[in-house]
This record gives structure tokens, C-alpha cells and sequence, in this order.
């Protein structure tokens, strides 16, 4: 009994089922949408993608704008560290020259005529080699007057 359930016999396999010539023609439409469908989704995710990598690309670009603003907040903050610094020993040396010179004072009254004329001469003009020159030019001749 068990025998006869499971044996096929000798029966020669069923043929491939025939599509009419309109199955057919069904059947390649459908297979050109799913294709087309497909390309479409393809196309979708390539501009996206595309999307992505211009939003990375601005995010990157910015990051590096950033890093470069920050750079320049630091160099431009160093410069004037370093400006600070010369403009502070230009002052100090001012004030050991102008201390050394009023020390070489022989008498009080020069001492005091001195201490005037230098004390005449501002930070700016420290600062300013030129306007500096020229006026102890114009203080030393108003001393020998």
C-alpha cells in the first residue's frame, strides 16, 4: 500500500506549460515596469546619495571655515601679545635711558630742567622712533637756549 502512494510509475514527465503569444506580451511589460521600477529606485538612492555627500561636503567646508576662523582669532590674539610685549620693553628701555641720563645730572637745577623736557614726551612718541629723534632734537635745543 505504502508502495503504491509514492511510485510514480513510468510516466513520462508533463510538458512546460505553453503562454499564448498575449501572456507573453503581459509578461515583458511587467518585467520592463519592475525594471523601470527598479532604475527609478536606483536613481532615487544615487540622489540621495548624492544629497548626503553635498551635505557632508558643506559640513566638512564648514568645520574648515571654523578652523581656520579659530587659527586666526589665535594668530591675531599671538600679534598682539608679541605688539604688547615690544611696546612694554620700548617703554621699560625708555625709562632705564631716561633714569640713567637724569642720574648724570650735576646739579639740581639741570636735574630739573631735565626731568621737564623729558617728561614732555609721550608714550606715542616713545613708540614712534622717529617722532622720538625728533623730539629730543627739539628739547635739546630748547635746553641749550
Amino acid at each position: 500500500m505504502g508502495e503504491e502512494v509514492f511510485d510514480k510509475g513510468d510516466s513520462a514527465p508533463k510538458p512546460k506549460r505553453k503562454l499564448t503569444q498575449k501572456q507573453l506580451d503581459a509578461l515583458a511589460r511587467g518585467r520592463a515596469k519592475m525594471e523601470e521600477k527598479r532604475k527609478m529606485k536606483l536613481d532615487k538612492t544615487a540622489v540621495k546619495e548624492g544629497k548626503e555627500q553635498k551635505k557632508e561636503q558643506r559640513a566638512t567646508k564648514k568645520e574648515r571655515k571654523l578652523e581656520m576662523e579659530a587659527l586666526e582669532r589665535i594668530k591675531v590674539r599671538e600679534r598682539a601679545r608679541k605688539e604688547e610685549e615690544a611696546k612694554g620693553k620700548k617703554l621699560s628701555d625708555w625709562e632705564e635711558k631716561r633714569l640713567g641720563i637724569l642720574e648724570k645730572c650735576p646739579t639740581e637745577d639741570e636735574f630739573n630742567k631735565l626731568m621737564r623736557a623729558l617728561d614732555d614726551i609721550t608714550e606715542e612718541d616713545i613708540l614712534d622712533d622717529e617722532k622720538l629723534v625728533a623730539k629730543l632734537v627739539q628739547k635739546q635745543r630748547e635746553l641749550e637756549e
